[in-house]
């Protein structure tokens, strides 16, 4: 149970804050400008017509805020003039996050220990309670046990919707800022003393919150900018570009990994107080919950958001929503994909992917290709296929190959004119190619013999060899069977060719289509079968059968309401009517499976608002995303659910359900790992300092990797060590691990792993069935391989094969920021017990005749300007009794060592050699690794 110490001096401001959650229409608090906007509890910020520049490119920016980014308003907006508190939050939700269970806490405290998820669920909520259209949309809320919400399915945001919502980044520095160019809530400079005034961050705050209000507002009577907790904004983070957005929201990707969040909180430097400060000390993506991290509300439609796409494009593009799908059930796994083309107006037809294996499957969309048709997916479901114009054209169409993830770069080929790609596998020899054809003119036209049909091999991500005429005499784009049997065209005229005799017939001709003899059945939006045995089958739309009831389906129907299944022998197999709601199907497409297909559907306006799966075997079909006007659907759907009885659904999957940034990188490490680990003979393990510090390739005669991630803490190293490395890497001589003084005093040694990857499918898979205690089945690697990166994975492309996440040099930076409170002891009982079974690892290693190395990595020599001995400490006497046990513990077992990297900053690892006060870069990753190597040889040799 909580126990609230809500005071009396406190009383008045949380009350006001509550008051604050009804939100009306009327007059109210104002900057004072005559472009404001009114809500009832909250302060009115007239931006409309105004700019603002996000990021910085000072001297203390971090990377992620350059270059600077001009941002305009259209709209002006209301937002709190507090942090939403831990009462105003329980009256909302009519609960607490499960931390406070356990704590003695203030109800005028700004609520923290919520995911950016928990923010836009009270964000409705409140709107509810004060009579408002909800701005979120979700089919449904995973939580975790303890409450927090961990992901929000099918989520979407209607900005035009005059609701309760986070702010953007844009508009809450705009309001933090008072519409100038300051770099701190209190003006330009840094000053501590001011700070001090305005903030409660480390200096004056350390170990908890404040109520909230109590210190001075700013000039637009706005309280704790900066400082008591950090607050998520909507953004998702996007890279800054040189240029001017108008009504910016963030990144294109709309559930982003990393999430952008701002004013620091009580744990920070004065550093994170800065107003173009952006980001936590490791990155937060939308399921993270801290201690220090809460939020504010906002409100105000925004007409036109625009979003920043991977390659800087800025877009207004129509919106696209995924239905809640559970493809598993449907298909029988999760690894599916489907592609399809949103198309905004006349001219813009952008790409876009839902990936089923993901844990929150979401609509990814390509916005710096603006003229997308006829998108493929290849047989191994990684790559997109892509023509520059559709059916009809003759001229002025390439294809374009891209890989199915975020900020993927595009493979042209070189011949053309190309349209309509297909993709198609030999089967003697196993190789991928992208079959096309010079034109998709009409084939009715005597100029459609005119025009060729070729394949051009695709491999490791290029084109590979020369174009090869398959046909010389016509463009078949409704595909090539996969035996290369049959080729198929459909337009006007449902044209098939037997490839091993020479035949063309037109088929669903009088008598087969139903029709009277004179009716031709024009055809359209030809596919052909994926599948071995029905090499000569077909899908297909008409134009109708006027008003005489068909002799084939016994009905009237209009254009497009029916797709059939036809073969080369002529008769109609089945038939599939469209939705009762709409007017008709538009271009279905069969699967790489026989018994699935994709389609769209037309509405009597001529749009076409949702794209639909179908299921040919059982003549059903569920809606699998809906917009404005969707294009060109293609289904991919993994050929088993299981590699040798491993469950694909499950294997491997240590990012899902995504909750931490920490997660998701060793979700990418331990990917390597299976690959590697039969042959590993030393592996490192640890925080970021290892993950940024340890470089494998410079150790000469060892089979190593670099296993350590950020935010890796104790419990998870006791795990990859006992249940991954022991069990599964015979050839392990020597484990690193880092000596993570600061992280010691840390109940149970937590940092990231219980709320993280200790929660995740692949984990739970493993542990489950004890960690193939016994042998890992034969297909459990290839399983791992298989799956399916997520749009989150692009952090994988840092790492390098054996592990290092390198980093650019800036230097040790000026003197370290102390976060918390550093003065415990080792009398303190959390030490006891972390460092108890941190020692009973290393010798449980030992006994086993397995090598335990510690290393104290090098940090900033200006640490000895401080308190404390690193950033969370413990001061220098507590971490020198701590050295001193470890020293011990190494001189009494021959398997275990110390090696002293940071020697109380007396190193020669300088400015060039690190990335901040904590980490190294590169070239003192270079530099340690080199000189570990040599200890390495001194243990193993």
């Amino acid at each position: 149970m909580s126990i609230t110490t809500l005071s009396r001096a406190s009383l008045p401001v949380a009350v006001s804050a509550i008051a604050a959650l009804v939100c009306c229409v009327s007059p109210s608090g104002s900057n004072g400008d005559s472009r404001a906007v009114a809500c009832e509890g909250m302060v009115s910020i007239g931006a409309r017509g105004a700019t603002i520049v996000l990021g910085s490119d000072g001297a203390s920016a971090k990377s992620d805020e350059k270059p600077p980014m001009r941002v305009s308003f259209s709209c002006s907006f209301c937002i709190d003039s507090t942090e939403v508190t831990v009462g105003a939050y329980e009256q909302i939700m009519g609960r607490l996050p499960a931390q406070y269970d356990s704590i003695a806490y203030d109800s005028a405290w700004p609520v923290a220990h919520v995911s950016w998820y928990d923010a836009l669920v009270f964000c409705n909520r409140r709107s509810k309670a004060a009579s408002l259209d909800t701005v979120y949309t979700y089919s449904r809320i995973d939580s975790l046990p303890g409450g927090m919400v961990f992901r929000l399915c099918d989520l979407d945001c209607r900005w035009e919707v005059d609701g309760i919502r986070l702010p953007t980044e844009a508009e809450w520095q705009y309001a933090a800022s008072c519409g100038d160019a300051r770099e701190y809530v209190w003006g330009p400079q840094d000053s501590r003393d001011s700070a001090r005034l305005y903030c409660w961050f480390a200096d004056n705050a350390a170990t908890a919150p404040r109520p909230v209000g109590t210190l001075r507002a700013s000039g637009w009577k706005l309280f704790d900018m900066g400082g008591n907790v950090m607050e998520w904004v909507f953004d998702g983070k996007a890279s800054f570009r040189d240029l001017t957005v108008d009504d910016y929201v963030g990144a294109a990707a709309f559930a982003q990994a990393e999430r952008v969040v701002k004013g620091g909180g009580f744990v920070h430097g004065i550093e994170f107080l800065r107003l173009s400060a952006r980001s936590d000390a490791y990155p937060t993506t939308a399921a993270t919950s801290a201690r220090y991290i809460g939020f504010r509300c906002a409100r105000g439609p925004i007409e036109k958001p625009v979003m920043l796409s991977e390659s800087g494009i800025t877009s207004r593009l129509n919106p696209v929503r995924p239905a809640p799908v559970d493809m598993r059930a449907a298909a029988g796994t999760a690894a599916a994909k489907l592609v399809f083309v949103n198309r905004t107006g006349q001219d813009i037809r952008t790409l876009c992917y839902i990936d089923y294996s993901e844990a929150a499957p979401q609509v990814h969309e390509f916005a710096d290709m603006t003229n997308v048709f006829l998108p493929a997916i290849s047989p191994d479901g990684r790559w997109v296929a892509f023509s520059t114009a559709g059916i009809g054209g003759v001229d002025n169409s390439r294809i374009h190959v891209r890989r199915l993830a975020a900020g993927s770069d595009t493979v042209g080929l070189s011949d053309a004119p190309a349209f309509a790609p297909r993709w198609w596998i030999d089967a003697a020899t196993h190789d991928t190619a992208v079959v096309y054809t010079s034109s998709t003119i009409d084939n009715n036209n005597p100029a459609w013999t005119s025009s060729v049909t070729k394949q051009q091999f695709f491999s490791q991500g290029r084109f590979s060899g020369s174009p090869i005429v398959l046909e010389e005499h016509g463009s078949y784009h409704g595909g090539v069977s996969a035996g290369g049997e049959y080729c198929a065209t459909g337009y006007t005229r449902l044209k098939m060719k037997n490839r091993a005799g020479g035949e063309v017939r037109t088929l669903f001709t009088y008598p087969n289509n139903g029709k009277p003899g004179e009716d031709t059945a024009q055809v359209c939006n030809v596919s052909i079968s994926p599948d071995a045995v029905h090499t000569d089958e077909v899908l297909f739309v008409d134009f109708g059968c006027g008003t005489r009831p068909s002799e084939l389906t016994g009905t009237t129907y209009g254009l497009h309401e029916i797709i059939f299944k036809g073969s080369f022998s002529g008769p109609v197999g089945r038939w599939y009517c469209c939705p009762d709601r709409y007017a008709g199907w538009d271009h279905p497409r069969w699967s790489n499976r026989y018994d699935f297909a994709a389609a769209g559907v037309q509405s009597a306006d001529g749009m076409h608002p949702a794209i639909y799966v179908i299921d040919l075997a059982d003549s059903t079909y569920f809606e699998a995303v809906s917009g404005t006007n969707l294009w060109h659907p293609d289904l991919w759907i993994s050929p088993a659910a299981t590699i040798a009885g491993v469950d694909l659904d499950s294997a491997g999957r240590y990012g899902e359900p995504p909750l931490t940034y920490a997660q998701e990188l060793l979700a990418c490490k331990m990917r390597i790992f299976w690959r590697k680990a039969s042959d590993l003979q030393v592996v490192f393990v640890g925080s970021s300092r290892v993950a940024d510090g340890i470089d494998p390739r410079c150790f000469t005669g060892f089979s190593s990797y670099n296993l350590a991630y950020g935010g890796g803490d104790q419990p998870a190293a006791e795990v990859l060590i006992r249940d991954y490395v022991l069990k599964h890497c015979p050839q392990i001589e020597c484990i690193g691990i880092s000596l993570n003084l600061d992280w010691l005093n840390l109940p149970g040694a937590n940092y990231s792993w219980r709320q993280g990857t200790a929660l995740s499918i692949g984990y739970t898979y493993d542990k489950n069935h004890d960690f193939w205690s016994t042998g890992l089945p034969n297909g459990f690697v290839d399983a791992v391989l298989t799956r399916p990166l997520l749009a989150a994975d692009t952090v994988c492309g840092y790492i390098d094969s054996l592990g290092l996440f390198p980093y650019v040099c800036e230097g040790w930076g000026g003197t370290p920021e102390i976060i918390g409170s550093f003065d415990w002891t080792v009398a303190s009982a959390d030490f006891i017990s972390n460092y108890s079974r941190f020692a009973d690892l290393a010798r449980e290693c030992a006994a086993r005749g397995v090598h335990f190395l510690i290393v104290n990595f090098p940090r900033s020599p200006k640490y000895n300007e401080t308190e404390a001995y690193s950033k969370w400490g413990p001061k220098h006497e507590t971490a020198h009794e701590i050295l001193g046990m470890v020293r011990q513990m190494a001189d009494e077992d021959a398997f275990i060592h110390y090696y002293d990297a940071h020697r109380d900053g007396a190193h020669d690892y300088g400015d060039a050699d690190a990335y901040d006060e904590d980490h190294l870069c590169e070239t003192g990753a270079r530099k340690l690794s080199t000189r570990i190597d040599s200890v390495l040889h001194s243990i193993l040799d």
